[in-house]
């Protein structure tokens, strides 16, 4: 998740220019990368049966935050042609919520491994 917090800052210098392609391309790579991290995110669930409320609570958390990422990214997208600076605050605000996500897997792997039987690791 931290490349693509990176992503998202690249983002936000390629909407800043006048290349309309480059920007599309830029946020699209964004939204891509944050649904295949939701998905991956989400199926830990089932690594995390049995495990306690924390750890599932901590992957629920960072599949909360990459889903409300990608939508503001996703309406950054739909923004930039009629308001780039709501667009430009909903990139920030996306990249925010990525890094809220990166928190809460980190948290996720400390309650996790807390909690798993030491054979599992």
């Amino acid at each position: 998740m931290d490349a693509s917090a990176k992503d998202v800052v690249d983002a936000v210098k390629a909407c800043a220019g006048t290349d309309k392609a480059a920007c599309a391309a830029a946020i699209s790579k964004v939204v891509t990368y944050l649904g295949a991290a939701t998905t991956d995110i989400s199926a830990a669930v089932q690594d995390c049966v049995g495990t306690g409320t924390a750890c599932a609570t901590d992957i629920g958390n960072a599949v909360n935050a990459l889903g409300v990422a990608s939508t503001s990214i996703s309406k950054a997208v739909e923004d930039w042609s009629t308001d780039k600076q709501k667009a430009e605050q909903e990139i920030i605000a996306g990249a925010k919520d990525i890094l809220q996500g990166v928190m809460d897997v980190k948290q996720a792997i400390t309650d996790c491994t807390k909690s798993t039987p030491s054979f599992y690791l």
